[in-house]
């Protein structure tokens, strides 16, 4: 149900706060990827690129309201296309 929402397909009736919760947790993952992908980095200017979109990723999670469902859906798919991009090839 979560995933077919993040493919942009009709969701199933899965509540709101499942939605949230889901996509908080992506946020702690990418962030910590960016923070590992960062560490190993040799580029100075590859360090501090990565930690901006780190940066801007964890804000975010601050970036909707958790009661208007449109907003956070729309994050919701957001997010999920950060996490794809994340995901080793």
């Amino acid at each position: 149900p979560v995933q077919a929402a993040a493919e942009g397909q009709e969701p199933l009736n899965v509540p709101l706060h499942v939605h949230i919760e889901v996509m908080l947790e992506e946020i702690a993952v990418i962030s910590a990827r960016l923070q590992q992908m960062e560490q190993a980095e040799q580029s100075p200017a590859k360090r501090k690129e990565l930690r901006k979109i780190g940066k801007a990723v964890r804000a975010m999670q601050l970036e909707f309201d958790p009661c208007n469902e449109g907003e956070v859906m729309t994050m919701f798919r957001k997010i999920s296309q950060y996490a794809k991009a994340m995901q080793p090839a």
